[in-house]
């Protein structure tokens, strides 16, 4: 009875040596990215690592309350949290099948002595127990487990992306509404100087002789005015129940806002370009997909190679079922099985030339998100820049367009300008208020898009989720190379 554990002794040796002198060399991804500057080229920034409680700059404890309600609610982020889960189950059944398989089976009996069948009964009970166990020979099986790790990982990035990103959104929709209720003000406070106006050329026809193409001209204005009301009104219902449904509400458009649009100081450092790299949790995902579709590849290239299966099983029947733990007689039933593909129609090579394609498919992927999360930061930090300078100009442009209406207002009263003057000057002070608003909230949400570049942290998250493979696999990246 001892004889087949000498043979499985062998076995296990020769899977062992296997796996120690015939594995073979893995797939080697490395991404193709441009050199990067020591800083941001838009403009020189400090090496130092950006603001992660960037929320804070807005003052609006409004706008925090209504960031941690999306978090809690948006069905997105209930998605992202269920497809971790699904990762984390896949990672346990990955590494489940690098474990022994054991299963049982069992049945019973009943059998009836005597003439006719007629007597005392006797029971029976068969037992049985198999088990099998592939040996690792190359690396196969722990080629899946790591790229069962590296999907894991890229589920958890994906989670923070996506907080992340609703954070972002939450805040832009936030600072849309406010925009949307000021616009909506000021065509009200327009409706008012357009009644005004009529009133006025109404009076100056009774009295002075004023003329009706005047009463029509200001009439029209006043119609006009009460026409883009309504379009105010309906772009803030529209924005109102954008937000509601992104915080998991009906959208029902009864979320308020004030109209105060915050002051935001200098932008924060950005850090430099390669920091990037480390801190969007996009491009964390990226990159574990990058090394998960290695590790795949391998899978599929390491099934071209021969593996070897230990079975072993033991059937009982009657009662003596200490035999069922048995070593000895356990082992006597044992077998190893090596088995080579032969041919299959060229069905394994055709898998891991698409196993290898999809890899670089991920891989340009990867190279595609960063250089586009480059430009993102790029980009915010130009417009930072230049719509200050916009902001600027425009509340110069309000200032001389106030004194103009007040100018053409006297005249026309005075009889020294005419009511198109009048019109024409409102129109200028309307229009220049009106670009003032969107200047300066295109300024507060660009500072929301560059948090976002930068992959800021999440309000609320002081750390990323406490798993042992957070980040484990994002080593690489340091010396440009997403080997597996």
């Amino acid at each position: 009875m001892r004889k087949p554990l000498t043979f499985l002794t062998l076995a296990g040796g020769l899977a062992a040596s296997g796996c120690a002198s015939l594995r073979h060399e893995p797939v080697k991804l490395e991404p193709r990215l441009p050199d990067t500057p020591q800083t941001y080229q838009a403009e020189a920034m400090a090496r130092a690592a950006p603001l992660d409680n960037w929320l804070g700059q807005f003052n609006d404890p409004a706008l925090e309350a209504l960031v941690g309600e999306a978090l809690q609610a948006n069905p997105t982020v209930s998605s992202r949290l269920a497809a971790l889960e699904a990762a984390i189950a896949s990672r346990r059944a990955s590494y489940g099948r690098t474990l022994p398989n054991v299963s049982g089976s069992g049945g019973g009996s009943v059998q009836f002595i005597g003439a006719d069948n007629v007597g005392d009964p006797t029971f029976g009970l068969d037992l049985g127990v198999a088990g099998s166990w592939e040996a690792d020979l190359w690396g196969r099986l722990a080629a899946g487990v790591e790229a069962s790790d590296a999907e894991l990982v890229a589920s958890e990035a994906d989670l923070l992306a996506t907080e992340l990103s609703i954070a972002a959104q939450t805040a832009l929709i936030w600072f849309d509404l406010k925009s949307a209720i000021a616009l909506e003000e000021l065509a009200d406070f327009t409706v008012n100087i357009r009644q005004q106006t009529l009133d006025l050329t109404m009076r100056r026809m009774r009295t002075t002789g004023g003329s009706a193409l005047d009463v029509r001209t200001a009439r029209s204005a006043l119609y006009q005015a009460e026409a883009t009301l309504a379009a105010r009104r309906l772009t803030v219902g529209n924005t109102t129940r954008r937000l509601e449904v992104l915080l998991g509400r009906y959208p029902a458009g009864l979320v308020g806002a004030e109209t105060e649009i915050p002051e935001i100081g200098p932008l924060p450092s950005g850090g430099d370009p390669l920091l990037l790299l480390a801190r969007r949790p996009d491009l964390a995902a990226a990159e574990a997909r990058v090394i998960a579709a290695g590790y795949r590849a391998d899978v599929a290239r390491l099934a071209l190679r021969p593996s070897l299966r230990l079975t072993g099983s033991l059937d009982l029947n009657g009662e003596d079922f200490s035999e069922l733990f048995d070593l000895d007689r356990l082992l006597g039933r044992a077998a190893a099985g090596l088995t080579q593909p032969i041919f299959n129609g060229g069905a394994l090579e055709a898998d891991a030339d698409a196993a290898l394609a999809r890899a670089r498919v991920q891989l340009a992927e990867y190279t595609r998100t960063v250089l586009g999360a480059w430009q993102e930061v790029e980009d915010a930090i130009q417009a930072d820049r230049l719509l200050a300078v916009q902001e600027d100009a425009q509340i110069r442009s309000l200032d001389e367009a106030i004194l103009a209406e007040e100018l053409a207002e006297r005249g026309y009263k005075e009889g020294l300008s005419t009511i198109f003057n009048l019109i024409d000057a409102q129109n200028r002070r309307i229009n220049a208020e009106s670009a003032l608003i969107s200047a300066r909230i295109a300024r507060v949400q660009n500072r929301v898009r560059y948090h976002l570049a930068l992959g800021g942290g999440v309000p609320g998250r002081e750390t990323e989720p406490d798993t042992e493979l957070s980040g484990a696999p994002r080593s690489g990246l340091a010396d440009g190379s997403l080997t597996p």
